[in-house]
């Protein structure tokens, strides 16, 4: 039997119904992530329709990408792709059947590369090719995941390789234990207006005010410096102190 040709107000009615059907199923089995930040219903692609049982059975593709903003940490996004079939009469979908056959989760850096057009139209092959008897698998759909990710990671390494190369920035000045000049010291907590410091080195502790911070515990190092190092000279003290 040819492929009919629905009118084109008949296809935007039904792929309207369609699209609220995905909804529906979306809501029941993802939520509260769905529908996150997205603020459109699932697109709906008609790729095959015929006439049947007096109405018009479409075979469609749905897919909605739903981004999901993190209160704390990274945000991320999924991506739903939805596969199957209706007999509509008019606007009605009489009978329907449909399933998730892709679902991509991405990190926030992911979100970056990823082109999900390309998805559904590599899902819409892989269907088609099932529909001809020349199944194709999902390898080639895993496979372009896959590469959009690894354009992600590239990136990713590259910029982790510039700031290993990058040369360090200048210390202007470190906190030091002031009896014996290690660096290994530093402020254990504040007690009201005090600060207390210890030297993790000799174990000198002091409760000291902010002055006492900065006349006793910090030394200002030479402009030149890109490394700290482990001692610096301590405070020197008169009177054998």
């Amino acid at each position: 039997m040819e492929a009919a040709v629905p009118d084109r107000l008949d296809l935007s009615a039904i792929t309207a119904v369609l699209a609220a059907l995905v909804d529906a199923k979306l809501r029941a089995d993802y939520a509260p992530w769905y529908p996150g930040c997205s603020q459109h219903p699932p697109r709906v692609e008609i790729y095959a329709s015929e006439e049947r049982d007096g109405g018009l059975h479409v075979h469609f593709i749905a897919d909605s990408y739903v981004y999901n903003q993190a209160q704390s940490g990274s945000d991320w996004a999924d991506h739903y792709i939805y596969a199957g079939e209706a007999t509509c009469h008019g606007p009605e979908a009489r009978s329907h059947s449909f399933a998730l056959v892709e679902h991509v989760s991405l990190t926030e850096l992911q979100t970056n590369d990823y082109d999900g057009d390309a998805i559904v139209a590599s899902v819409r092959e892989r269907i088609v090719a099932s529909r001809a008897g020349v199944p194709i698998g999902d390898d080639a759909t895993a496979a372009l995941v896959r590469g959009m990710h690894d354009v992600t990671q590239a990136k990713v390494d590259a910029v982790h390789l510039r700031g290993a190369r990058a040369e360090p920035r200048p210390i202007h000045e470190a906190i030091r234990c002031p009896r014996c000049g290690s660096t290994n010291a530093g402020i254990i907590e504040l007690v009201f207006e005090m600060i207390r410091l210890t030297c993790q080195a000799c174990g000198h502790t002091d409760l000291t005010e902010r002055d006492g911070l900065e006349k006793d515990w910090t030394a200002r190092l030479p402009s030149n410096t890109r490394e700290l190092p482990a001692f610096l000279p301590p405070v020197e003290r008169s009177g054998g102190a």
